[in-house]
């Protein structure tokens, strides 16, 4: 996460670049939580990364990053509502800074990471796929990725309970007809994503014969 990329970000939306500083700020303390280990600057550093590849994509470029900004940065653990809280932040910061337009595509965009979701705007769908990317990173990253997910969940299930739980969310993802939502993504990232959830569906199987379990991760 950088500073000066979020003031560009947001004043090219049409804010004030006064204020996006210290909306920044609160912005960072949210995603340097005690307790996050995926969450965090990381992943949206990782999202923002993977939108500068693919920014002649998207119709709205400068939404769709106001979103990755503000996805994930209410996240309690266990929580049932944290998109929703995050877009309710979102449009707090930018109230009588961006126009209402704006404000309700940044806001669906962010409700559109709800996982699993299938939304029909372009933009959003290429946004929930930007989320999903770290789903094809190479494989130690990709582990790396769900075992940070596991610390996370750590103080709210056993290591049985969230091995059995993943072990379902992985299935329904290995038996999807695509994982991703789009086109882009399907022809260059899926085939690395659907080789991680296999090896890793392999080996929590593996070891959870052996009373153990791996990490595992949702998104």
């Amino acid at each position: 996460m950088n500073a000066n990329r979020f003031v560009n970000t947001w004043t090219q939306a049409g804010g004030s670049a006064v204020r996006a500083r210290h909306i920044y700020s609160q912005v960072f303390e949210h995603y340097a939580e005690p307790g996050r280990h995926y969450h965090t600057p990381q992943h949206i550093t990782h999202c923002l990364n993977k939108l500068d590849t693919i920014a002649h994509l998207f119709e709205d470029r400068w939404s769709a990053e106001l979103a990755i900004w503000f996805h994930d940065v209410i996240y309690v653990i266990g929580g049932k509502d944290n998109e929703r809280q995050s877009a309710r932040f979102f449009l707090e910061c930018s109230r009588e800074q961006l126009n209402n337009g704006r404000r309700r595509r940044v806001s669906r965009h962010i409700l559109a990471t709800i996982h699993p979701s299938d939304p029909s705007d372009p933009d959003s769908r290429l946004l929930v796929d930007v989320d999903l990317s770290s789903f094809a990173l190479p494989w130690p990253q990709f582990l790396r990725d769900s075992a940070n997910v596991r610390r996370e969940a750590a103080s709210q299930c056993t290591a049985l309970e969230y091995a059995q739980r993943q072990h379902r969310f992985l299935t329904s993802l290995h038996e999807s007809p695509h994982f991703f939502l789009t086109e882009h993504f399907r022809k260059h990232h899926e085939p690395q994503a659907r080789e991680n959830i296999t090896k890793l569906m392999a080996l929590l199987s593996a070891r959870q014969a052996g009373g153990d379990s791996p990490p595992v991760r949702t998104h």
